[in-house]
């Protein structure tokens, strides 16, 4: 028994020191990888300020957009990043993928308030991918909205609105 020992007690340390290195191997290349994404949430939402009415134009390519009236004077745009119909926030190494894919633009001319979301590439393998917009405005806006993809919904905004879809549903409230 005592032989017995004397062979297994060196295995069995050999053992667990080469597990316990695997182990640590695998966290450290893990820690290695994970990545956050260069586009921080500032680069996702942009407010702008009107001291007037103004018009809003928004475009995307597969994405919904709601536009949401309000009492304020501000124009708060949130872009809403999906892939395989998961929400990707700033802390998701997958955002950086899907955005370098995409032409992204929120910008204040005037009064009139741009929100574009193209694909630069028609055969991108990012078909599965889509940004959305989800956009407050003051109660008085114009507004001008084109989605490829998704649905459009409008509540609470007085103004001229042109309005088109190819393949979601048309919400309008008062």
């Amino acid at each position: 028994m005592k032989n017995l020992l004397r062979i297994l007690f060196p295995i069995a340390a050999i053992l667990m020191v080469a597990l316990g290195t695997l182990a640590f191997n695998q966290i450290k290349n893990k820690a290695a990888h994970t990545t956050h994404s260069v586009y921080a949430l500032t680069d996702l939402v942009k407010t702008f300020t009107l001291n007037e009415p103004g018009n809003l134009e928004v475009t995307t390519s597969g994405g919904k957009i709601e536009v949401t009236g309000h009492s304020s004077n501000q124009v708060i745009i949130k872009a809403i990043v999906r892939k395989n119909g998961r929400i990707l926030d700033e802390s998701d190494s997958a955002l950086d993928d899907v955005l370098n894919h995409f032409d992204l633009k929120m910008e204040k001319n005037g009064n009139q308030i741009i929100a574009q979301a193209k694909r630069k590439s028609k055969m991108s393998i990012f078909k599965n991918s889509s940004i959305a917009f989800e956009i407050e405005v003051p109660h008085r806006m114009s507004n001008q909205l084109h989605t490829s993809g998704g649905g459009i919904q409008l509540s609470g905004v007085d103004g001229i609105h042109k309005m088109h879809t190819s393949g979601g549903g048309l919400t309008i409230e008062n």
